[in-house]
């Protein structure tokens, strides 16, 4: 693939790393490239928390759990907006109304649900036929009372790409070959959000769009329910259909435009082209980036490609045809070339627009493509920045879902907000008691 210009100010799906300094910052750095960050960040590790980790922040532990009927209608807390939120009149009626009365203005879902016991394999092989990111991992748990109890949880290809990273950490004295065979036959529900980055909380089909939009700022995909059953797995992408074909997105004011624009440019870390792909997932799982940019070795402005964690499972599917023997130590690029090959995955996980864009245009871009990054250029053709999808989501949580208290209790509907139940423990997880789809 050729080469892309770039002025990176922004990654898609990743978090700002803290600034470098002295002998660990190149001096040949562009001020807008942070390379190769390998050191621990404290924000990094904070938005790799587990989900237990933060229920219990919020001073939700196990013994708190409701019962399976008083979660339907849970929601985590969110501030209220540093934007102000709804100004506009036809915006604020759109917020309040109930999911139901809008989700008819969707396209109808497939949800993938894998029983606990599926393997890792499998789990590839099937969002791979069904050009899915995630599912959905059921958990049957009897308790000491001989009672069962269904549960649920997201497995993510975020987790794929963590699983065979700490594996590899773990088995140090096995060739990379065996330990994908081990991953292969890896349970689905062992792993399901071993990164921490997707927790299962469920909504009921009745909270409004403000309550579900502002679950963006916590996670990237919300399981809506209608009294135990799963009707949709509520996405950013979803927001964005229903702001264009409710013509609402004009309603925004000009700052609030501004704000979903320029807030959602974030530092990028990138690695050069001659890196190898050890150090691509080390960099994912050690900063919980979902890509990593692989930029041309003799100018860090220039984009040879994108490597994201969807590109991991190829690893598992592709396995008897992979460009070489020791594959973690080649090139990461020589990999992503692989990938990008017919059958694969050969549209590139990006698309470049005028920074001059609309926020319209940048909406339907996202919406049209299902990418989750977009490089935007300025008027030489250099690319000024990158806005992700993750980072419009939150924005756009921060603008929407302004009718939310910051003490935990829904101005709309005057209901409690969540305690949630997690039992995930690193790379071992189980699940939230509820249900879910993708």
């Amino acid at each position: 693939m050729g080469s892309v210009d770039l002025s990176i100010q922004a990654s898609a799906n990743m978090i700002e790393p803290p600034p470098q300094s002295g002998a660990d910052s190149p001096s040949n750095v562009p001020s807008f490239i942070t390379h190769g960050i390998s050191d621990g960040s404290p924000a990094s590790s904070m938005m790799r928390r587990s989900s237990r980790d933060s229920a219990e922040a919020m001073g939700f532990g196990e013994a708190s759990m409701p019962p399976p009927s008083a979660q339907m209608s849970m929601a985590p807390s969110v501030a209220p907006s540093k934007y102000g939120g709804c100004q506009s009149e036809a915006l604020k009626e759109f917020v309040n109304r109930k999911a139901k009365e809008v989700f008819s203005h969707l396209t109808p879902q497939t949800v993938l649900v894998l029983e606990e016991s599926e393997t890792l394999l499998r789990f590839c092989e099937l969002i791979h036929d069904r050009r899915l990111r995630s599912a959905v991992v059921r958990h049957d748990n009897v308790h000491r009372c001989c009672c069962r109890r269904v549960s649920y949880s997201f497995i993510d290809v975020r987790d794929v790409s963590y699983h065979i990273i700490r594996m590899k950490k773990n088995w140090k004295n096995k060739s990379f070959s065996e330990i994908l065979e081990m991953c292969k036959s890896t349970t689905v529900g062992s792993i399901a959000n071993a990164s921490g980055r997707t927790p299962f909380i469920p909504y009921d089909i009745n909270d409004s769009v403000a309550r579900l939009c502002s679950a963006f700022k916590n996670c990237a995909r919300v399981a809506v329910f209608e009294d135990k059953e799963i009707v949709r797995v509520f996405s950013p992408v979803d927001m964005l259909t229903l702001l264009q074909k409710l013509d609402l997105v004009k309603e925004f004011e000009p700052k609030q435009r501004q704000q979903v624009l320029q807030g959602s440019k974030e530092k990028v870390v990138t690695i050069m082209e001659t890196e190898t792909l050890l150090k691509a997932l080390h960099m994912m799982e050690r900063h919980s980036y979902s890509a990593v940019p692989i930029v041309a070795e003799n100018d860090f402005s220039k984009v040879r490609e994108v490597i994201t964690v969807r590109d991991m499972k190829y690893l598992f599917l592709a396995s008897d045809s992979l460009p070489s023997k020791d594959i973690l130590n080649s090139p990461a690029l020589e990999y992503v070339n692989f990938v990008r090959q017919p059958g694969r995955r050969p549209d590139p996980p990006y698309a470049t627009m005028p920074e001059i864009s609309e926020l319209e245009d940048v909406f339907d871009r996202f919406v049209a493509t299902k990418i989750h990054r977009i490089f935007l250029t300025d008027k030489r053709g250099r690319m000024s920045g990158m806005i992700s999808l993750t980072s419009v989501s939150r924005s756009l949580a921060d603008i929407l879902g302004h009718t939310f208290h910051h003490r935990g209790v829904s101005i709309l509907s005057k209901r409690p907000l969540p305690q949630v139940k997690d039992l995930t423990h690193g790379p071992s997880a189980g699940a939230s008691e509820a249900t879910s789809r993708t």
